[in-house]
């Protein structure tokens, strides 16, 4: 026996194949938690946002009514013109609402989302100012 030589163990075609596809198995498992997650935070950051308009636009309409129907203990005042108001979204956005009084009509002329921007017509990342949205 000691004549013969000892061939090594060779590692066969199957198991090199199964080795990769494990790997290649893990790889996409790693993007796929990685692509849920991103999917989540995204979905997290549209559910804020969208909470935080509906809670401007709520704002809004409460201070609508205001206008529309004061109280019955408040001085009578005649308003006639246009007025606006805001209410604050969030840091980057606000609701912008414009009305036409005319007596004891109120009509609604502007409901829109405002973008805002610097004072100069841009922002600091070399983008627009404000940019208006309308709702309706």
């Amino acid at each position: 026996m000691s004549g013969r030589r000892r061939r090594p163990v060779s590692v066969g075609g199957a198991s090199l194949f199964a080795v990769l596809i494990i790997l290649c198995l893990m790889v996409f498992a790693v993007l796929a938690r990685l692509t849920a997650q991103s999917e989540r935070n995204l979905a997290q950051k549209a559910a804020d946002s969208l909470s935080a308009y509906y809670d401007a636009e709520y704002r809004a309409i409460v201070r609508l009514a205001e206008i529309k129907n004061p109280a019955p203990d408040a001085p009578e005042t005649v308003i006639f013109g246009m007025m606006t108001f805001t209410e604050e979204i969030d840091e980057n956005r606000e609701l912008r609402v414009t009305l036409d009084v005319a007596g004891g009509e109120v009509n609604v002329i502007e409901w829109a989302v405002v973008i805002k921007g610097d004072d100069e017509g841009g922002t600091e990342d070399g983008g627009f100012g404000d940019l208006t949205v309308p709702m309706f």
